[in-house]
């Protein structure tokens, strides 16, 4: 029980170090003006294989999409964008909510305390920009010598580089939605109300369980931005993929 604990908690932490690389990896791709952007959009779901879904009835999902930004700040015309009425908060809630009730959930309005899980949404927008420097290879010289017969001496030598430094610039978009397991969320909830100095990472506190998990990476734009169709299509690829939620 121990070891499983600590793999839950660690679950996390890992998923998004794969994804960073990732990214950086794909972003890398998108210096030249041929790549179509929708071709490195990627999904990665992970689920509970010992668990039955079928207990699973009703869901409660945040009211609205959190935000993890290195570049985006509260109050600024990005953010309230995002968060606007029409904006990317209110269209992923709902396309998440949209297609649990395609799979027979019922969705649970006012109260987390009677879904059987709870959803999560978070969205992350980072830029990463930096520099790489090459260093003076100099006029390398070798001596060739007449290694082999017939072919002379000489001096062979290469033309020198004076190194340079070239300038990067790349953002990501990654949307996580997890679907945590009510009565562990509840349970964790309480433990840090009731509990002076709370720290959920305590060996002694309430392990949160998740029952499914959607990373859907890549959705960033040649612009920079993030394209609202592709995180739709994304969500919408996240369930195709996981039948096993069905409930009809």
């Amino acid at each position: 029980n121990n070891l499983q604990s600590a793999m839950k908690k660690t679950k996390i932490t890992k998923l998004f170090l794969v994804l960073a690389v990732m990214s950086f990896t794909f972003s890398s791709c998108y210096k030249t003006e041929t790549v179509y952007y929708e071709d490195y959009d990627l999904v990665l779901t992970y689920y509970d294989t010992h668990f039955d879904y079928s207990t699973n009835k009703t869901f409660w999902v945040r009211d609205s999409v959190g935000m993890i930004s290195d570049y985006i700040k509260p109050g600024d015309d990005n953010w309230n964008s995002f968060y606007g009425p029409k904006g990317a908060s209110p269209q992923i809630r709902n396309e998440v909510a949209r297609q649990l009730k395609a799979y027979g959930y019922t969705q649970v309005m006012d109260s987390l305390q009677d879904a059987d899980v709870a959803i999560n949404l978070v969205m992350t927008l980072i830029k990463t920009e930096g520099t790489v420097s090459y260093g003076y290879w100099g006029g390398y010289g070798g001596y060739w010598g007449g290694y082999y017969s017939g072919w002379g001496w000489g001096y062979g030598g290469y033309y020198p580089w004076y190194g340079g430094t070239t300038y990067y610039q790349y953002k990501t978009a990654n949307l996580m939605i997890e679907m945590a397991d009510g009565d562990s969320l509840r349970s964790l909830i309480n433990y840090i109300k009731v509990t002076p100095g709370a720290d959920p990472t305590d060996p002694e506190a309430p392990i949160m369980l998740y029952r499914w998990q959607s990373f859907v990476n890549g959705l960033q734009t040649e612009q920079g931005t993030y394209d609202m169709e592709r995180i739709l299509k994304g969500i919408g690829q996240s369930f195709e993929q996981s039948q096993y939620l069905k409930l009809n």
